[in-house]
């Protein structure tokens, strides 16, 4: 960041909490409640983004050195 003074970091901050996880939490709804339509493709790559939002929201609310990233084949397999 450019400008030590800018409060991005801190609306990042928000989003996250108040955007994201939520959406996370929307998206493994909506796969839960369709999973007799799931590919083997799709149910592989379902478990890795709920590893991903799982640690993630439990960063959010306490910082954890490392967790797992938002799995692009999850992208590939739900396009």
């Amino acid at each position: 960041m450019s400008d030590p003074g800018s409060n991005l970091h801190g609306l990042w901050e928000l989003r996250r909490a108040d955007r994201i996880v939520p959406n996370n939490r929307r998206i493994m709804n909506i796969v839960q409640a369709n999973q007799r339509l799931l590919t083997a493709e799709q149910v592989e790559a379902y478990g890795k983004f709920v590893a991903h939002a799982d640690a993630y929201e439990r960063h959010v609310h306490s910082r954890l050195d490392r967790y797992p990233l938002f799995p692009a084949e999850f992208e590939k397999a739900f396009q």
